[in-house]
């Protein structure tokens, strides 16, 4: 699953139903301008856990030292 968040930084979510037992959930290594403060939950879901205890919730910190990072377009056309 991917998430993917905004400039203004309102948080996403995504709800997914999931059966009772030991979850492993990771956040992936997906870019080199932020660092994850938590990587991976690992913990028991049961029938009666809470809705909290069922929440895995990632925060990334932007790094500020980072190198520069933009994204363009040029379309070329050629034999005009």
């Amino acid at each position: 699953m991917i998430l993917t968040g905004n400039a203004e930084g309102t948080p996403v979510s995504r709800t997914v139903a999931v059966n009772t037992g030991i979850w492993v959930v990771k956040e992936t290594d997906w870019s080199w301008a932020y660092t994850p403060q938590t990587r991976s939950y690992t913990r028991e879901i049961k029938s009666t856990s809470t809705e909290e205890e069922r929440l895995f919730s990632f925060s990334n910190t932007a790094d500020n030292n980072a190198a520069l990072h933009d994204e363009s377009i040029v379309i070329n056309v050629f034999g005009e």
